[in-house]
Order: structure tokens, then sequence, then C-alpha cells
């Protein structure tokens, strides 16, 4: 798909081309981002971590490997 866009013959005698293609290509990849964390968000109402054997395993794991940093020391 291939979208015009009118500039300002202002705005590109005082940027210059260059850097007005710059800026767009910039909003372009921006916006492509933003449209990825969105499906991403969409897609995470969907999943129930808390009913899945993998993600309750992993986090058991997690724990077991990283307590030690977490809670507080008793070897006075």
């Amino acid at each position: 798909m291939e979208i015009s866009i009118e500039v300002k013959e202002e705005l590109v005698e005082s940027l210059g081309l260059d850097t007005v293609r710059d800026h767009l290509a910039t909003f372009v990849s921006r916006l492509e981002v933003k449209i990825a964390a969105q499906e991403a968000l969409a897609e995470l109402a969907t999943i129930d971590l808390t009913n899945d054997p993998q993600w309750q395993a992993a986090r058991s794991l997690a724990w077991e490997q990283e307590k030690h940093n977490l809670l507080p020391r008793t070897d006075s």
C-alpha cells in the first residue's frame, strides 16, 4: 500500500527533503511498534497464567532459584 502525504514546500525548504523523509520514516517505525504493542496487549488479555501448569512450574523454579536474594537473612 502506498500513501501520499502533502508537505508544505516551506517546511521542505527549511528542513531539507532528507530530514523530512527521515522524520516520516521514524514516525512510521514508531507507529508499527505501537500497533504491535497493542496487538500483544490484546493477546495478553486471553492468557490465564494462574491456570497454566507450565507458567506455575516456571514460577516455582524461579522462586527456588532466587528466594535467597529476596528473603531476609536469619543467620545473626
